[in-house]
């Protein structure tokens, strides 16, 4: 019985394919992409009727294991309905690292997005179907006990289909992969689960790969021997009379959704839009890592986190770094962080109260807090609180984070009803499910939100006369995928996830220049300094986005994916280190990232792989001097 419901469970994620939309078609594929599940099955099967074997004396005893083999069942069955839904949104079965990045299931972020995912007629079904099993199982076994006991058991039948079974398990792995299957798709989610528990910490093959590539890209300010940078920028802003910085990170927001990065289309974000006429704009800026918390140690630590999917701000929130805040703490600055959402989470609070912070504030608290069964605040509430904090001093110079939340899934804004906005084209102009549909049209409603209070910030710093004297740094985390490459929300390193849209705004400063310089995250903390006129703290690693000595490349981690990855000019690689499979694209020509060209650049491959392995061994050798060891 639980082998014929998790068949069915895979015969529903084939349906989604877009070329197995026919009954047929499913059927016919069925017997090699349920390998997984049915071998998974007969071992589980196989270690219980093994254990009711050995206590065959104890009818208890084999009454206790018919229990608890009855909960593994319906255990696994409820996976199998949770894996329809976490093959179609994030490409593969839950597995440890996706546990730990919600804080397994503990913050309010989670249960956000959980109620969002699931509803009551889901979890009715969940309920249904385990009860549907344990009632199935009983009525199969009297009519298997009323058979048997009309016609025995014929010795060639049962050697036949004992037979027919160990064949098929013995074969069926090379059936399972006769399709164009991926093998996240296939995979069984209580095996893949268990999996990746005991794979979690491994060590990838690139930390012992040999390397000629020297460490130049990442070296800290203090071994480059550039604790001072000093560009022509650094005179014009101290002319200028800039002291005060805000660096306002907008949540899951990918480049190519602006005006001006790459959307083709205008008015998402309008006010932003009208202030890039005072803005330097970057075209060419990543997140390092597709994860708000890695994101967050980045922005003010300014150097690569750890590879790992394990992140400071929980396992060494007080490692001993410089950070952008603490530097202009001891220049004199006033600092504050407000969090639009929850700051707790992933440890951001104990990590942000290690930075010299005055204040440090989130959604859950003060007059922004969510009435209960009410919506959660919006980004205007957390302006507000920002903007009050600036006005008690004016004397003071200031240093302000402000992270937005609302383009955070479930993407909060207004209703639009049935509103459906298609979002980007997949490689193979694949068409859009209506869900996505929906769901990117709630998203630009977000975005517009978030542009309204942005918009508002904007207009308070001018009433208060701090507007030309503050520098609004604003970027986004992350990006956001809306099926571009058949997944959704952020776990890898395509375009749509890294690649975000960074804006200098500065009226006196800047003029609507459009800047083409590759810089990541790590790289924000320096460029302030560098405008401010401050000197480098010797353990960073960014370098100042004004900065004439910048290497042209940036560096790439998938934090829950296990891809590595940089761009170069205008090339990416993107590598598996564990599957041992690279993917090279050439953005100039292909920006959607449809063409994979390593298979006819085997030369460019093998520097690419040799780059990153410096990189994480550098990194591995950095970590280990303030007690990290992954």
């Amino acid at each position: 019985m639980l082998a014929l419901v998790l068949v069915a469970l895979r015969a529903k994620i084939a349906f989604t394919r877009a070329d197995l939309h026919s009954p047929g078609k499913v059927l016919r594929a069925l017997p090699g992409i349920a390998y997984s599940d049915l071998a998974y099955v007969a071992a589980l099967t196989g270690v219980f009727l093994a254990l009711c074997v050995l206590v065959a004396r104890e009818p208890g005893l084999q009454r206790l294991i018919a229990r608890i083999f009855a909960a593994a069942a319906c255990l696994s069955l409820i996976l199998g309905f949770v894996n329809v839904r976490a093959v179609a949104e994030l490409g593969r079965p839950v597995n440890y690292q996706w546990l730990y990045y919600s804080h397994f299931m503990r913050s309010m972020d989670s249960y956000t997005a959980l109620a969002a995912l699931l509803s009551w007629s889901w979890v009715a079904t969940v309920l249904a179907a385990c009860l549907g099993l344990l009632l199935g199982t009983s009525l199969l076994a009297r009519i298997g006990e009323w058979a048997l006991s009309r016609r025995g058991v014929r010795p060639w039948t049962a050697a036949a289909a004992i037979g027919a079974c160990v064949s098929y398990l013995a074969l069926g792995w090379a059936w399972q992969g006769s399709g164009n299957w991926s093998a996240a798709s296939l995979e069984n989610p209580v095996v893949a689960l268990a999996a990746s528990v005991f794979d979690a910490g491994a060590n990838p093959v690139l930390a012992r790969m040999p390397t000629h590539i020297g460490p130049d890209d990442f070296l800290t300010v203090g071994a480059r021997g550039a604790s001072v940078t000093s560009t022509p920028f650094t005179a014009r802003a101290r002319k200028a009379g800039v002291r005060n910085v805000i660096v306002v990170v907008l949540e899951s927001v990918g480049a190519e959704y602006l005006w001006g990065f790459g959307a083709s289309d205008s008015g998402r974000m309008p006010e932003l839009e009208r202030y890039q006429r005072s803005a330097r704009r970057y075209l060419n800026f990543y997140a390092h890592q597709p994860s708000t918390t890695h994101s967050l140690v980045a922005l003010l630590l300014a150097d690569y986190p750890p590879h790992s999917f394990r992140v400071r701000t929980r396992e060494h929130p007080d490692i001993a770094l410089p950070s952008l805040s603490g530097e202009l703490k001891g220049q004199g600055y006033r600092t504050a962080f407000i969090n639009a959402e929850d700051v707790g989470f992933q440890g951001a609070d104990v990590f942000l109260a290690h930075r010299q912070f005055d204040l440090v504030e989130d959604a859950s608290s003060g007059p922004c807090a969510a009435t209960p069964g009410g919506t959660p605040p919006y980004d205007d509430c957390m302006v507000r609180k920002l903007t009050d904090w600036i006005g008690r001093d004016s004397a003071q110079p200031f240093f302000a984070v402000l992270w937005t939340y609302q383009t955070h899934f479930p993407y909060l804004a207004p209703s639009g009803g049935e509103e459906r906005v298609n979002p980007p084209a997949g490689p193979a102009g694949r068409q859009p499910s209506d869900s996505l549909d929906v769901r990117f049209a709630r998203y630009l409603r977000a975005l517009r939100e978030t542009d309204k209070a942005l918009g508002k910030l904007l207009q308070r710093l001018d009433q208060l006369g701090q507007l030309d004297s503050t520098l609004v740094v604003v970027l986004g985390d992350h990006g956001e995928a809306f099926g571009q490459h058949g997944n959704s929300f952020h776990r890898y390193l395509y375009e749509e996830e890294v690649h975000v849209p960074l804006l200098l705004i500065n009226r006196r400063l800047f003029h609507g220049e459009c800047d083409s310089a590759i810089g990541g995250t790590i790289d924000i903390a320096p460029t302030v300094m560098d405008l401010l006129g401050y000197r480098l703290p010797a353990e960073w690693q960014g370098r100042s986005l004004f900065d004439p000595n910048r290497t042209g490349r940036v560096y790439l981690f998938g934090p829950y994916s296990g891809l590595f990855g940089y761009r170069d000019g205008s090339r990416k690689l993107i590598y598996d280190a564990i599957a041992d499979h690279p993917a090279l694209y050439d953005l100039a020509s292909d920006p959607r990232e449809t063409i994979d060209l390593a298979g006819s650049h085997p030369a460019a491959v093998r520097e690419g792989r040799e780059r990153l392995a410096a990189w994480v061994q550098f990194q591995n050798r950095f970590y280990r001097q303030y007690g990290v060891s992954r």
